[in-house]
């Protein structure tokens, strides 16, 4: 959604499209080209944005009259509403995937569609919801603290990430959006590890065979331990290294790669996590050089290979 926002943008822009030929007072009229017809689409929204956010408005009092007006009849993926609801569902995602207008979205109370949409009992409006609060939430600090400060979500995202009800799906999405909320969000954070979301963390990577739950919760963990050395303290303390190296000694699984990039985050510039890293009891050393040999093999591993390379240069250097 790239155009002008700012009236000096539109004024630069609008002399570049508009032709001048003082050597001739003859006006030529010609149709208008798609260009120019994108062009005059993005100086009025630029100059008004009331139309997208009216655009927004109409979305939401839309799903919000539909899912109000069929609360415990929306299990039917497949009627022409439901299919028109999943459609503009995902225009919001769109619209809020610009910074200015995701923080629009909370102004005009956008939030509230939130629960309305968990509570549908309907798996693509569930799911879809987790996208939506992503969206606002990615890079935006401003979305983070008021989903935060004024809604239940961190408790709702991390219940449904735990839920043996919901669809792996909807799970996925949960940790998302948990992934977004919470990335660069050090209040957020440290709420989320005094509810226990370490373990949260964990279990979701020992989720059995939904493997995209495993591969955004190992993102996750990586994300959270970017954010500082505390979060690599505290796991270092809680056993990571040792959780982390079981779940690589399972048969190998799609997953492996981004638990073993999580393992790198937490053993780098890190020396205690090193140093339990290298106690014998592990036998690290003899199981990385192991899967060095096996990766060698699988053309299609050279990322996790090169991983399982780094890994063994960061904790045996010699």
């Amino acid at each position: 959604m790239s155009q002008p926002k700012k009236l000096e943008d539109v004024l630069k822009l609008t002399a570049a499209h508009t032709k001048t030929d003082t050597s001739s007072e003859e006006t030529s009229y010609q149709p208008m080209t798609e260009e120019r017809r994108q062009f005059l689409q993005n100086t009025l929204a630029a100059v008004n944005r009331e139309g997208p956010i009216q655009r927004v408005n109409i979305i939401l009092a839309k799903l919000h009259k539909y899912i109000t007006e069929n609360t415990g009849n929306l299990s039917d993926d497949s009627s022409d509403e439901i299919e028109t609801l999943y459609e503009e569902l995902e225009e919001l995602v769109d619209w809020c995937d610009d910074l200015d207008l995701a923080c629009d979205f909370h102004k005009i109370g956008g939030f509230s569609i939130f629960t309305l949409l968990q509570d549908s009992q309907n798996e693509g409006l569930k799911w879809r919801c987790g996208d939506l609060i992503a969206t606002l939430c990615q890079n935006n600090p401003y979305c983070q603290e008021k989903l935060l400060a004024e809604t239940d979500q961190l408790d709702r995202l991390m219940q449904m990430v735990k839920s043996g009800t919901e669809s792996p799906l909807v799970k996925v999405k949960a940790m998302y959006a948990l992934s977004c909320f919470l990335g660069g969000f050090n209040e957020g954070q440290d709420i989320f590890v005094k509810k226990d979301g370490y373990l949260l963390v964990f279990q979701a990577m020992q989720s059995g065979s939904n493997h995209k739950l495993q591969t955004k919760a190992a993102f996750f963990l990586s994300k959270l331990m970017k954010d500082g050395d505390k979060h690599k303290k505290n796991l270092t303390d809680l056993g990571c290294v040792e959780k982390l190296l079981a779940m690589v000694k399972q048969p190998h699984a799609p997953h492996h790669e981004h638990v073993f990039y999580a393992l790198l985050e937490l053993v780098t510039d890190f020396p205690a996590a090193i140093k339990v890293a290298q106690q014998p009891t592990l036998h690290m050393q003899s199981f990385l050089l192991d899967k060095q040999s096996f990766l060698q093999t699988n053309a299609d591993a050279m990322e996790e290979l090169a991983l399982v390379v780094q890994l063994l240069q960061t904790i045996f250097p010699h």
